[in-house]
């Protein structure tokens, strides 16, 4: 796999597709990036829960948001030092039309993906049905603003589809740091995402 050009694309779905400069990334100690999480998550993790839905019919979707969710509604992109990092829900207010349901409310769980400073990825993981946001970290961190806003966007995603009404049962909603029982890094990041992307979908 080292050899060759490193634009040629390795892996292919649809429209999704890998390069070699990407695929290299998943030698242990190596930062992975978007092109495989992504890749990963639409491919893989969210095929496979289309799947299991269709064998049964009471069982609930899960939507997978890509590493660009987190990124826009926290403005971690923006240049302006005075927005950067505020959470802002206009900047992803259309994302729910990409669900497979079109209402995040009737999923069963919602993985999110997170870039920690440009240095580590982590997942928040939105337990629909149990009312809970857990944050999943193989270092053991937790982010408590990105949770935080995790919910407020669950909040506000509640009022933009019930005529703006509030949510009756948010004082019901949890917040979870990373507990000691997560697994801490093994071979590499990819192999995080693997295990808990399986587990909990």
């Amino acid at each position: 796999m080292k050899k060759g050009v490193e634009s040629e694309i390795l892996a292919k779905t649809g429209n999704d597709s890998v390069t070699r400069r990407s695929m290299l990334r998943l030698r242990p100690q190596k930062w992975l990036n978007d092109e495989i999480i992504n890749y990963f998550l639409k491919n893989c993790l969210a095929s496979r829960d289309e799947k299991l839905c269709a064998k049964d019919p009471g069982r609930r979707r899960s939507h997978f948001f890509n590493t660009f969710f987190v990124q826009t509604l926290f403005n971690e992109k923006n240049v302006d030092r005075k927005i950067k990092g505020q959470y802002n829900y206009e900047m992803i207010r259309r994302w729910p039309k990409l669900v497979p349901t079109r209402n995040i409310f009737e999923l069963k769980y919602i993985f999110c993906p997170i870039n920690s400073n440009n240095k580590h990825w982590t997942l928040a993981v939105i337990y629909m049905e149990a009312k809970k946001i857990q944050y999943f970290d193989s270092l053991g961190g937790t982010d408590w603003e990105k949770l935080e806003g995790l919910l407020k966007y669950v909040k506000d995603e509640y009022r933009a589809t019930h005529e703006d009404k509030e949510m009756m049962d948010a004082n019901e909603w949890k917040l979870v740091p990373c507990t000691s029982d997560t697994p801490r890094k093994m071979n590499g990041e990819f192999h995080f995402f693997i295990f808990f992307g399986l587990c909990q979908s």
